[in-house]
């Protein structure tokens, strides 16, 4: 068995042979100490004597490799455990710390340095990126590694921002927003792909990690529209997911490029259309994450696959729009559970608002909804309440002509809330119980605006003793 070489004599070409042929993990721990110990005790030019240009770079190319795990082999269910990521964390720390001094050098040292981080920066940009937020294989130390190893690169490169980093040149350290493919954003998207394919994109976490966090937080508008062919196909990939967690971050990947790119460039190639079917499965969810992010990317995508261009004078947004309400009433009214119920009608409001008038063919069943949710106590917060008065006002503002014929149902509701609220001895906040009251009374003068018998009905409350808790109320606004 060879003896390894004694690690105090080792010059950065034996380190660079040593990585190479080494497989243990401590082995390579070592050996990133011993790098950064003999960067910061030598200045970078003398510590690279002697080594080519191309061997420094593949030097550094190796050391960031140390912090990029192997692709998982195949398992049943591809859920991941700490255990699954022993000594990552250690490695990538180690790896970190080498490149912030690497930097240092560089930035005391002048240009040809640079150009060594340069080629490098896509792949180190996916170590940085997968441990910017907490996680199984990360560490607070290496979150704070990541954003001071990013504040040294922009530092060194001048620029004034992360997302301009992004767009700088790989060769030559200049910015360049023509040429997409050959900048720091486009050679690490191409590099990160190949990990996410539809094949094999859940053996490999961090990729995931790493592809949400650059793309929800550093590429935006309007230089996301360059990357829609690299970006779509991974987010898609995430919503088709089994796991609530990667369905997730898939929806949220896609709402950030329907928000992030022109509604023309979205509908080329039916892009919009896949868009809005890969999330209109997901309506059928009954997970709270999932809704949650749901809704609001939906609201995004429909004016989008809504307005034909073509037919300019056809009603826009309403034709998916009045699917998706049918399809929220219905689970509106099917539900029981507190946190289901308020989450789907946190956005019933906004869908009426993109309908319009169009709304009215769902009047009645919306109508017998917000009887419903107004008559229930929904714990001190009383958000499905709130939801239910925000439903009603949206309607009466959208579809006023046919309110008419809903009047009786609506201001019993009404009455029958304000009543509530002013018996209320429970922990309800006061600050709750005003809204409560502001919102329900914003109703009544709509409703009184809209039916003129309003009035009459409002009158004779306010002369019944045995409604004396809203008979006050309703005859300050009289």
């Amino acid at each position: 068995m060879v003896e390894p070489k004694d690690q105090s004599s080792m010059s950065f070409s034996d380190i660079k042979e040593a990585l190479s042929t080494t497989q243990c993990c401590g082995r390579k721990i070592d050996l990133l100490k011993l790098a950064t110990a003999n960067l910061q005790e030598s200045s970078g030019r003398k510590a690279f004597s002697g080594m080519p240009a191309s061997d420094v770079s593949l030097l550094l190319d190796q050391i960031i490799d140390i912090a990029i795990p192997v692709q998982f082999p195949d398992c049943e269910q591809f859920t991941f455990e700490e255990k699954d990521f022993d000594r990552l964390s250690d490695k990538t720390e180690g790896v970190l710390k080498f490149v912030n001094v690497f930097v240092d050098v560089c930035i005391e040292n002048g240009e040809r340095e640079k150009k060594w981080v340069g080629r490098c920066l896509p792949k180190l940009l996916v170590v940085i990126t997968s441990n910017m937020r907490k996680n199984l294989w990360s560490t607070e130390a290496i979150q704070s590694y990541c954003l001071l190893v990013l504040d040294r690169l922009r530092h060194m490169y001048k620029v004034d921002s992360f997302s301009d980093l992004l767009l700088m040149d790989v060769k030559t350290g200049e910015r360049d927003t023509t040429t997409h493919t050959k900048n720091v954003c486009g050679r690490y998207l191409q590099f990160i792909i190949q990990k996410l394919t539809r094949d094999n994109w859940y053996k490999n976490p961090t990729f995931i990690e790493s592809f949400y966090w650059m793309l929800t937080q550093m590429i935006k508008f309007p230089h996301l529209s360059a990357y829609l062919d690299f970006v779509l196909p991974p987010a898609l990939n995430f919503v088709d997911s089994h796991l609530v967690h990667y369905r997730v971050l898939g929806i949220q990947c896609l709402h950030h490029i329907i928000t992030n790119v022109s509604q023309d460039e979205l509908r080329w190639y039916g892009r919009a259309s896949v868009v809005f079917d890969a999330l209109k499965h997901q309506i059928y969810s009954r997970e709270p994450d999932i809704i949650h992010c749901l809704h609001p990317a939906l609201l995004a995508i429909l004016p989008v696959v809504d307005k034909d261009p073509a037919k300019p004078s056809e009603p826009t947004h309403a034709r998916q729009a009045d699917i998706l309400l049918s399809i929220l009433i219905i689970n509106a009214r099917a539900e029981n559970g507190i946190v289901l119920r308020r989450l789907f009608t946190q956005c019933i409001a906004d869908f009426i608002d993109i309908m319009e008038v169009s709304a009215v063919r769902h009047l009645g069943t919306l109508v017998s909804l917000i009887s419903e949710y107004l008559e229930v106590f929904d714990g001190p917060e009383e958000r499905s309440r709130l939801n239910a008065l925000r439903i009603l006002r949206s309607l009466l503002k959208n579809v006023w002509p046919r309110i008419f014929h809903h009047t009786d149902t609506i201001l019993t509701s009404l009455l029958k809330l304000l009543q509530d609220v002013e018996c209320d001895k429970t922990t309800t906040p006061c600050s709750v119980k005003k809204k409560l009251k502001e919102d329900a009374i914003a109703c009544l003068l709509l409703l009184r605006e809209l039916c003129p018998d309003v009035q009459l009905c409002l009158q004779a409350v306010c002369q019944e003793k045995e409604l004396s808790y809203i008979a006050c109320i309703v005859s300050d606004f009289m």
